[in-house]
């Protein structure tokens, strides 16, 4: 299994602009508030705004909206909408900073290629990388590193942009993404579409045994959720794991793992969200959620495509 995990970020994620969309294409995560969070309402799927889980918290505080290092509310999505029965539109994401103008067909590298990631306008979020994913102006050639127009983090929303290539001197696949100020592209893999969300604590209370590092609990629910997958329903050299939300330099208090490389042509992993709490043995884990990742996208009720 592959490990990785987060180093602070070139700037701060910001929970409560997290809260400000209400499904991550199609997510019906439904939790109560994360403390200090606000969370809108929502039951039905939203095709065009997405967000990530929060864990549920048990206490129901005063809202707090974070800032970025910089004074500006980050982009990152963290949280899920609260449980309720009441239906809210999801406003459109805030997108990050960064962008062009968009290349023509000709003038980029590569084939054109069609997956489930050319819907022009579909939101959709980051994953699996613990630091920024560099945004460039075209896909790059091998040995090659075009001009960068901006830079992504995991949590972070970006709309698609409706066109895929696929370069075959470096065997890579590019994604075209909108961004706040024009287009870019990002290379394959750190794009999915977010599904169902729910508490799966009760699988993991007696399992995880406590620990002086709390990032090691984290882990250790992660190795047991995809050993849970079974080896043929993993990638060759098993699933990747990267802590990309740490509490020590974000307002929570839980930690964003996201694990992928399951093999399945629908389901592309999982999203987990590990809250541990101090005690007199170190850390021990309180609660686990965990939101489905997506390849093809989600349907009305949550499920993967």
């Amino acid at each position: 299994m592959q490990y990785g995990t987060a180093h602070k970020p070139a700037r701060r994620l910001s929970a409560a602009a997290a809260l400000g969309t209400a499904a991550l294409l199609a997510l019906s995560a439904c939790a109560p508030d994360q403390e200090g969070e606000p969370a809108p309402t929502a039951t039905d799927q939203d095709q065009a705004t997405p967000s990530t889980p929060e864990p549920t918290d048990t206490e129901d505080e005063a809202t707090d909206t974070p800032e970025t290092d910089d004074g500006a509310t980050g982009t990152g999505t963290e949280g899920p909408p609260a449980d309720t029965t009441e239906t809210a539109a999801a406003p459109e994401p805030e997108l990050p900073i960064g962008g062009t103008d968009r290349v023509d067909d000709a003038d980029l590298p590569g084939e054109s290629a069609e997956t489930y990631f050319s819907r022009e306008g579909e939101a959709v979020g980051v994953v699996g990388t613990a630091g920024p994913l560099p945004v460039l102006a075209v896909p790059t050639l091998e040995g090659e590193m075009d001009e960068m127009v901006g830079e992504v983090f995991a949590t972070d929303t970006v709309l698609l942009g409706g066109r895929e290539r696929f370069v075959p001197e470096s065997e890579q696949s590019w994604i075209e993404i909108q961004l706040a100020d024009g287009y870019g592209w990002v290379q394959a893999g750190h794009l999915y579409y977010f599904g169902e969300h729910e508490d799966i604590t009760d699988q993991y209370t007696d399992q995880v045994s406590a620990s002086a590092d709390p990032e090691e609990l984290a882990l250790q629910v992660a190795e047991l959720h995809t050993a849970d997958w079974g080896e043929e329903g993993q990638a060759e050299g098993g699933p990747d794991v990267e802590i990309v939300n740490n509490p020590d330099f974000v307002d929570v208090d839980y930690y964003i793992v996201d694990a992928t490389g399951m093999m399945d042509d629908s389901v592309a992993g999982d999203r987990l969200f590990v809250t541990v709490e101090e005690s007199d043995a170190g850390y021990e884990l309180s609660q686990v959620e965990r939101t489905v990742l997506c390849m093809r996208g989600v349907s009305d009720d949550g499920l993967c495509m």
